[in-house]
This record gives structure tokens, C-alpha cells and sequence, in this order.
């Protein structure tokens, strides 16, 4: 069995813009890569408004 690498894994939060007051969460690699969100959205679609903000954040924050 080869030894791989397991993916360091980060967590945020964001408030949801349609919904004030409800938190969405949000897990991504170290790298950027968008792993998940808790909003309905994402589990239709699996992409939505929070991941794209998050990962145009986190570009510019590496850069």
C-alpha cells in the first residue's frame, strides 16, 4: 500500500447573504480547492456564491 499524502483541510465560516443571520461552513485544502459548503446551493449545484468568494479570497491573500 503506498503512503500517501493526506490533504491538510481548513475550515471557514461566512454569514449567507439570503439568509441573514444563518452561517454557512466551508471546507478547503491548503491549496484553495473548495471541498464542501453547507448551503443548499452546493449540494444541488456543488458550487455556489460562498466557495467562489472563498476562493477568490484565498488567491488573493497567497498572492
Amino acid at each position: 500500500m503506498a503512503n500517501r499524502a493526506i490533504p491538510m483541510l481548513r475550515r471557514f465560516e461566512t454569514e449567507s447573504r439570503s439568509m441573514p443571520g444563518t452561517k454557512r461552513e466551508l471546507v478547503a485544502t491548503r491549496d484553495g480547492r473548495v471541498l464542501s459548503c453547507s448551503c443548499p446551493a452546493w449540494t444541488f449545484r456543488g458550487q455556489c456564491r460562498h466557495a467562489t468568494r472563498l476562493v477568490l479570497f484565498l488567491d488573493e491573500f497567497n498572492e
